[in-house]
């Protein structure tokens, strides 16, 4: 019962106790600019609650009743809670204290604001502060005061807050850029200037950048809201048109924005000129909501996932600027989480913005391998094209070289039927003619086994001589040679040995020589020559097919692989050969293939990588 009675008492005298501080606002507008002198001599200052009302082209006065109701000395922390003020002077026991964006930061308050001040009072002494404000916005802004300790551990919570908010930020931002450095896809490279622009305007517009980067240059701080609030919004814009790629789904206004982005930077270069404040208050609303009418657009028409994305970001940072504008304009009295909602905001977007663009990276990714098979199945269709076309006039080239062998096989059999009907068939007779048939057959045999390999689908690698493989070249290709009366000169080491894919190997020899065939028919080469060299430097399989048709056009030099290029007419080349056999070296063979010329010599060059299974000393 005792103990109920102590604690009605205690509750009793503190609720009459009196605050260690008695503290009186009132404030006085005037388009004058007035001395202190002059100011105290004026009885009209209207009384306040921390309500003091500023408009541009007046001076603001301030005046505080404070009183130290304790028999201690204390001290009180007094802040404005908008931030945007320029200059605020303090006039306090005979002394002049200059705060605001264009003074130097005050280290001793150890704030991260420079609207903050600090009043001692000795044990029940009272004073009165005055305080002049000018600034270049219309605003009502609230002045709050706190005890000095309480004012040092809240300052610590919303430090630690802020570093973890920028660690956040700052980690994405650089995460971001390495993607953007490996892929050079420009909504990433717009994601990171974006929001290195928006980390900039947070570490300015909450006081860090005054306090740790730019102290001795109020000058900076005073222009950094022109210059970073269109990075921002043009950065902003050029990363949602990227990201969305509005360009597929509304052309016309995706080139207006784009436009829109680039006068936005021209503001930002020429802001620290003009104070254009509205106009870049102007532009921050028509940003907002011509990319928030894009988002849902796409959304609900498009029916874009990437959309909803940004349309989320979007009411983040949306709803940040918009606590921050009540605040400003007096409609709302601000507190930590209005106040610096947009610190928060721009935390859970940059979070969001990186699941987005993982997304996107996805999809990507998933394009690119659709893109990919689709690209690998029309090369081997391209190939396999060509090969058709080759096997078809090789075909006719078999056929050719057939004749001879069959003709003298029927030439054999009809000698060896007459030796028998005049009786003049004895055993060398018959040894020597059926020797020759074996040869033929052999021949004939050799030919369609080479012809077969050639005709082969199979992607694999065999191991195989050198020795054979020029003999399979020169069989393939020897209608050709004869037929144009070719000379066909091979300098080879014949105890190489390989391990690659023969059948392609074949195929670009093949494409190589019926090219050189072509350009001694076009250029009418008198004496035409093929010179196929192959050597070994350092660990590569150099082949060189060189001929004698005259050099290239250093016009066209640069275009002889590309796909459907061709000198020939139209009706007599498909222009898919030597893009194929680039293809084939490069995408198959993982080797590399050039083109030199000089005087009335062409050359190819191909360096087969990991081919060589043996290189004996010639």
């Amino acid at each position: 019962m005792i103990k109920f009675f102590l604690l009605i008492i205690f509750f009793i005298l503190n609720l009459y106790a009196k605050d260690d501080f008695t503290i009186d606002t009132s404030y006085y507008l005037t388009k004058e600019k007035l001395t202190l002198n002059q100011i105290k001599q004026i009885n009209d200052f209207i009384p306040s609650k921390g309500e003091n009302l500023s408009i541009v082209n007046q001076n603001v006065w301030l005046k505080i009743d404070i009183k130290n109701n304790s028999e201690q000395d204390l001290s009180r922390i007094f802040k404005f809670t908008f931030p945007y003020m320029d200059d605020i002077t303090i006039y306090q026991d005979g002394k002049i204290e200059k705060y605001g964006r264009t003074n130097n930061y005050n280290i001793k308050m150890l704030s991260i604001d420079n609207n903050v001040f600090k009043v001692k009072l000795n044990a029940l002494e009272e004073k009165i502060v005055f305080i002049n404000i000018t600034t270049s916005y219309a605003v009502k802004t609230f002045m709050e005061n706190f005890n000095e300790d309480d004012y040092i551990h809240d300052l610590f919570f919303k430090k630690s807050l802020f570093y973890f908010c920028y660690g956040i930020i700052f980690s994405l931002i650089f995460y971001n850029f390495f993607i953007w450095y490996s892929t050079r896809k420009k909504e990433f490279l717009y994601y990171v200037l974006f929001h290195s622009s928006l980390l900039a305007g947070i570490v300015s517009w909450s006081g860090f950048g005054f306090q740790y980067i730019w102290p001795n240059f109020p000058e900076f701080n005073y222009y950094s809201y022109g210059i970073i609030v269109n990075l921002i919004i043009g950065y902003q814009i050029l990363y949602v048109v990227y990201y969305l790629d509005t360009d597929q789904y509304l052309p016309k206004f995706t080139s207006f924005l784009k436009l829109f982005s680039k006068i936005l930077f021209f503001f930002a270069l020429i802001s620290p000129l003009f104070e254009l404040t509205l106009l870049y208050e102007l532009g921050s609303v028509f940003s907002t909501l011509s990319l928030l009418g894009t988002t849902i657009y796409l959304a609900l028409v498009k029916k874009s996932t990437l959309a909803f994305y940004i349309f989320a970001s979007e009411l983040l940072l949306i709803t940040g600027n918009f606590f921050m504008l009540m605040s400003d304009m007096g409609i709302i009295q601000g507190s930590f989480v209005t106040d610096y909602f947009y610190v928060f905001g721009a935390s859970v977007e940059v979070i969001l913005m990186s699941f987005a663009l993982s997304y996107k990276y996805n999809e990507l990714e998933r394009q690119q391998a659709i893109e990919s098979q689709k690209r690998i199945k029309t090369e081997q269709m391209l190939i396999d094209k060509q090969k058709l076309t080759s096997i078809g006039e090789n075909f006719n080239h078999l056929v050719h070289q057939f004749r001879q062998p069959l003709s003298q096989i029927n030439s054999v059999v009809y000698l060896l039927y007459s030796s028998f009907k005049t009786g003049k068939l004895n055993d060398d007779i018959m040894e020597t003619n059926l020797n020759n048939i074996e040869s033929q057959t052999t021949y004939l045999s050799k030919t369609l086994e080479y012809f077969r390999n050639f005709t082969s689908q199979e992607e694999k690698k065999e191991i195989f001589q050198l020795l054979n493989f020029i003999e399979e070249v020169k069989t393939i290709m020897e209608f050709i040679v004869k037929k144009h009366n070719i000379s066909l000169q091979i300098d080879f080491n014949k105890n190489v040995t390989l391990n690659t894919n023969k059948t392609q190997l074949l195929q670009i020899m093949s494409i190589i020589i019926t090219n050189a065939k072509d350009a001694f028919i076009e250029n009418n080469t008198q004496e035409p020559q093929i010179v196929l060299k192959i050597y070994e430097e350092n660990s590569i399989l150099n082949f060189t097919i060189s001929n004698n048709a005259g050099t290239i056009d250093p016009s066209i030099e640069d275009k002889i692989f590309d796909p459907y290029f061709t000198t020939k007419k139209k009706t007599e080349g498909t222009g898919l050969g030597l893009y194929i056999a680039k293809l084939i070296v490069e995408e198959r063979l993982n080797s590399s293939i050039f083109i030199q010329t000089d005087k009335e010599w062409t050359t190819f060059l191909i360096k087969l990588q990991g081919v060589l299974v043996n290189y004996p000393n010639p």
